[in-house]
């Protein structure tokens, strides 16, 4: 463990990659020492593969840093994506406080990735008054803000949303849709956001008549 230690907090990027490309998972001792490398581009990836291999094991080490606001954007946004593997109830509180993060790119991830948990498993359980409030949050920005919005290059997962955002406020939008998702029927909301971005009114308009039926009056 010492050994591995040295090995992940030195400039010898031949064996940290060799060290996080193993067959067996990381052990606890060494999750703290893997999180960081999140933010070194040449090992991003490698870290990412190994922390989600033991991601359930350890959500517990992988929340306390997605949550701490000292940790790096990178980092904390890596760390979110990290948990899109998990299935537990715990992960999905790690993911629904990181919702509520200062920067957008990681509340996009953490929503992607908490929706990716419930699809896998139906058994976690969502404030949906708790969601409704943070798309309200989501929402009521001021124009420059949510126009302004953009995400970092490579900075979250593929989403069937995102072949349909096509500007800047597009993603605000998706965002919106993708918390939405998380307590409303998943499909129906899709084909509305995909109507949203057609050209054709009626498309439009049937999407609007959809939204207006099914999201809560304080929000629509």
């Amino acid at each position: 463990i010492v050994s591995d230690i040295v090995t992940l907090r030195s400039a010898d990027s031949r064996g940290i990659r060799r060290l996080l490309s193993r067959d067996e998972g990381l052990p606890g001792e060494l999750v703290p020492h893997v999180i960081p490398l999140l933010a070194v581009e040449p090992l991003a990836d490698y870290a990412l593969f190994a922390l989600v291999k033991v991601a359930e094991e350890h959500v517990g080490q992988l929340t306390d840093a997605l949550m701490d606001p000292n940790c790096q954007v990178a980092v904390r946004r890596r760390l979110a994506r990290v948990l899109s593997s998990c299935v537990s109830q715990r992960a999905a509180d790690g993911l629904l406080i990181a919702l509520e993060d200062d920067r957008f790119d990681v509340r996009v991830q953490a929503a992607r990735s908490l929706s990716a948990v419930v699809v896998r498993n139906n058994r976690v359980s969502i404030d949906a008054e708790r969601i409704y409030d943070i798309v309200l949050r989501e929402v009521t920005v001021g124009r420059p803000v949510w126009e302004g919005r953009r995400l970092l290059n490579g900075s979250v997962s593929a989403s069937p949303l995102d072949e349909f955002v096509r500007d800047r406020a597009g993603h605000s939008l998706a965002h919106v849709f993708t918390l939405l998702s998380l307590v409303l029927p998943r499909e129906p909301l899709q084909v509305a956001f995909r109507s949203l971005q057609s050209d054709d009114t009626y498309l439009r308009g049937t999407a609007l008549e959809y939204l207006e039926g099914v999201i809560p009056s304080r929000v629509r």
